[in-house]
């Protein structure tokens, strides 16, 4: 970060007043814009009413800030006193299609039943976006004087993987700026995951999964043949990494007697730990080692692949996904080496490599830790490994320190719903969440 780190001693936003009812009305009116950021459904009319959104609803910041022109994203800069090591929030205004299956609500029209908006995108990730405007909104407001310059960075194609991010990061580079902190999606505040006298937790996320995705044609019998080894393949070393031992380590802490005394004993006897944890379930196999599938693909992606390669004849897509210690480079020639035994024509290959991990020593790991413990009360901090990918991981080798963290508070059910029909989150969550975007401003400028 732009200061050698020094723990923070005390809360500075201590005039926060938030406006549920005002957070609530803006996230509706952001959920009304159907974003949707795939080659099928995207509407370039439905971005722009997006953008209209954020200038009627956040006038304060438009009159002040410097809008930098890149692709379709959202790229503002807020002028401080000194420009070196600034603050970079991210998030994005893109989101997934809503899906075939039915909603309790209408996706795109942020119902609220319960104390809960519904809709595309509440959780991923407008809900986020929301309260990171709502913060600088509100302390433009109140007259704030910026020590630091300020980047506030939503792209418009982070679900596809697009070019928003990675030409973000040359913008920087190409004019000699080295963010000192950048603050993206990914982990969450979980609200009672575990029986614990703490009453919710900041899930920051320290390391993200690498991912191959290779589609592949052939005899029919070739392909069944070769789905069934895929689908039995154990690919990669496993391990407690670091990530995960550090979670583990953690929760030994926090939870109560007698599982803290349970989570303890694994803490500190690796290869049990590994064990049980490599027979728990898909995704906790993937948080130590690596996952390898192979499945139909979708009618929607047969018929784009259609489109460039003529007609299949039965197409398979063979997945897997590794971390920073399973390189997927490996992992996706156990698959190939496979595909070549069955005769199988490769259609189209996606392979990306993870990034480095976020150490918790780290000073941007240490500046959230204490920021979120100082804006929710009762909380627990934890490091968590992220099983999807974030527009973040451009920035890790250049910025100064990456986190991964939605300040949102959901529970377990409604995490379930990310990328799902019915997609949620409490609206009163949103009040935390702009307090922790002020907080982490004032805290960085300090």
């Amino acid at each position: 970060m732009c200061l050698n780190y020094k723990k923070v001693e005390q809360t500075l936003d201590t005039g926060f007043v938030p406006d549920e009812k005002k957070y609530e009305k803006h996230l509706r009116d952001m959920v009304n814009c159907r974003t949707v950021s795939d080659e099928k459904y995207y509407s370039e009319d439905e971005f722009k009413k997006f953008d209209e959104v954020l200038k009627n609803n956040y006038p304060k910041i438009f009159e002040s800030c410097e809008v930098i022109p890149l692709c379709g994203s959202t790229f503002l800069r807020i002028k401080g006193n000194e420009s070196t090591s600034p603050l970079v929030l991210m998030s994005h205004k893109d989101v997934v299609p809503e899906g075939k299956k039915k909603w309790k609500a209408p996706p795109f029209e942020g119902r609220v039943i319960k104390g809960k908006m519904f809709g595309r995108g509440t959780f991923d990730c407008k809900g986020s976006l929301c309260a990171l405007f709502e913060g600088v909104e509100g302390l433009l407001e109140d007259e704030y004087k910026f020590a630091r310059d300020l980047y506030i960075f939503a792209s418009s194609t982070e679900e596809t993987a697009g070019d928003d991010a990675p030409q973000a990061v040359e913008y920087f580079k190409k004019n000699g700026i080295v963010p000192g902190l950048v603050i993206d999606e990914g982990g969450a505040v979980l609200k009672n995951p575990f029986p614990s006298p703490y009453k919710r937790f900041a899930m920051i996320g320290a390391v993200e999964r690498s991912s191959a995705r290779i589609i592949y044609d052939g005899e029919k019998e070739a392909v069944k043949k070769f789905s069934d080894e895929v689908n039995k393949l154990r690919p990669g070393k496993y391990d407690m990494y670091p990530e995960v031992s550090g979670l583990v380590h953690g929760l030994s802490e926090y939870l109560s007697f007698p599982l803290g005394s349970i989570v303890g004993f694994l803490d500190r006897h690796r290869s049990t730990a590994k064990f049980i944890l490599t027979h728990c379930g898909a995704d906790a196999r993937s948080f130590c080692g690596a996952l390898a599938s192979a499945r139909k693909p979708e009618e929607d992606e047969i018929e784009r692949l259609e489109k460039e390669h003529g007609k299949l004849n039965n197409p398979v897509r063979a997945n897997a996904s590794g971390n920073f210690y399973n390189k997927i480079d490996t992992l996706a020639d156990e698959i190939k080496k496979i595909a070549e035994k069955y005769s199988l024509k490769s259609i189209n290959e996606y392979i990306r490599e993870t990034e480095p991990p976020v150490s918790p020593d780290s000073a941007g790991y240490k500046f959230t830790y204490d920021v979120a413990a100082r804006v929710f009360e009762n909380i627990g901090v934890l490091p968590y490994p992220v099983l999807g990918r974030t527009d973040s991981r451009y920035f890790i080798g250049y910025a100064e320190d990456v986190i991964r963290f939605i300040p949102v508070e959901i529970s377990l059910l409604q995490m379930t719903k990310f990328h799902c029909p019915n997609e949620n989150i409490y609206v009163s969550s949103l009040s935390n969440a702009v307090g922790f975007y002020r907080e982490v401003i004032k805290q960085y400028n300090s």
